[in-house]
């Protein structure tokens, strides 16, 4: 699934336990398999568990497509020497979570006895506005008009700590700096 299924929400950081209110069909689409997962599970009993990723960043990311993080996009326009293109006023956060901590969570996920079909955010819990992405990967920025997308992002990963024992080990300084140093 997708932190996306929050739209905006008045309280940070994002709760499993809040009002989905997707903004996007894109969103829509990874909360309603959020309920098929959730009705397999309780009709037919087959295990599933959906995360709720935030913004996911690491080796292989793809720059390019309608959902492509602002990360990837960002490293793409700097290696084509282009500026780095910033809708609306750059304030907006997103919650960045490296690759590898993501898949010490799924792997965590595969080792529990039972899984109940519920969700579970899988982030940081730590904003960082996209203002201050651009500032770290460096080059010129460029503003264009804002776009239809949430404004302030941050997972709460309370769940994933007690049910998974898990919690991510990759800060986002080290993740990108990292990626800086392979692209």
């Amino acid at each position: 699934s997708s932190c996306a299924v929050y739209g905006d929400q008045p309280i940070l950081p994002f709760r499993e336990d809040m009002k989905a209110s997707p903004k996007s069909p894109y969103a829509l689409h990874k909360l309603t398999g959020e309920h098929m997962m959730q009705l397999w599970c309780e009709l037919y009993g087959v295990e599933t568990l959906s995360f709720r990723f935030f913004n996911v960043y690491g080796e292989g990311m793809n720059p390019n497509g309608a959902y492509a993080s602002v990360v990837a996009r960002f490293l793409r326009l700097k290696k084509e020497g282009k500026p780095l293109t910033i809708t609306g006023d750059g304030t907006q956060t997103r919650d960045f979570i490296h690759v590898r901590d993501v898949t010490k969570a799924i792997v965590s996920a595969l080792l529990l006895p039972k899984l109940d079909g519920s969700a579970i955010n899988l982030g940081s819990g730590i904003q960082t506005s996209v203002n201050e992405v651009a500032h770290m990967i460096g080059g010129v920025s460029e503003y264009v008009p804002a776009r239809t997308e949430l404004s302030f992002v941050a997972a709460d990963i309370t769940r994933a700590r007690e049910l998974l024992s898990w919690s991510p080990s990759i800060s986002f300084d080290v993740g990108l700096q990292e990626l800086l140093q392979t692209s």
